[in-house]
């Protein structure tokens, strides 16, 4: 089993620390470091010692911190496990569409599958029946996932010729502004250093979705 840090895999270990979440933490401790005047190069300062000098104002945004990190450490290891037990596909850009299984796994009892449609990769879980979000169509789900959910049916092909059926799906696709999308159309807005999303990543993504789903469900 590998493990995933910033030296083995810095595209990987940067998906799951993003750095624009830690910023808007790291943005809060300047504005309050500001309203003290104290010298907004708080680097030099630890965390523990700006929360000991301001426990009441800092302690929120430790645990923010403490969190996020205690978060995408455990889905680091959640996806280690996850890898020893299905073959992961790498994902493959193409203009020409296609239905391509990558993975699928089940986790927390939620089934999920990712998919290659050729210009993107899309991400899909199966929501148990009695679970209170099966049946709902995607624009009333309120959980946090990337680019907001696009797909809710009572289907799904995996392959080709392969069709799911008699379960509720709910899903979520990177073809968003930022993701890269192969296409050959010659008025394409998609830039060359729009990101191109692995399959690895994209399971973190799931993850993270169905532990949300596992807060709420029935």
């Amino acid at each position: 089993m590998s493990v995933v840090t910033k030296e083995s895999n810095p595209e990987l270990y940067n998906a799951l620390f993003p750095e624009n979440e830690i910023k808007e933490i790291l943005d809060k401790f300047d504005k309050v470091l500001e309203n003290y005047e104290l010298d907004k190069k708080f680097g030099q300062m630890s965390v523990d010692s700006i929360c000991h000098l301001f426990p009441n104002e800092m302690i929120t945004i430790k645990d923010c911190i403490t969190n996020l990190e205690q978060e995408n450490e455990m889905a680091i290891k959640e996806l280690n496990i996850l890898k020893t037990n299905s073959t992961v596909k790498p994902m493959k850009y193409q203009s020409k569409r296609k239905i391509e299984l990558l993975y699928n796994s089940i986790y927390k009892g939620f089934h999920f599958y990712i998919l290659n449609l050729g210009t993107h990769p899309t991400a899909y879980v199966e929501i148990p029946k009695k679970h209170k979000l099966f049946g709902v169509d995607y624009n009333d789900i309120d959980i946090s996932v990337h680019g907001g959910f696009t797909y809710s049916r009572d289907n799904l092909f995996i392959s080709e010729n392969t069709k799911m059926d008699g379960s509720w799906f709910i899903g979520w696709d990177y073809a968003h502004c930022g993701d890269y999308y192969c296409t050959d159309l010659p008025n394409c807005f998609c830039e060359k250093n729009d990101k191109k999303w692995i399959t690895e990543e994209i399971i973190v993504d799931c993850i993270k979705v169905i532990d949300q789903l596992s807060i709420i469900q029935g």
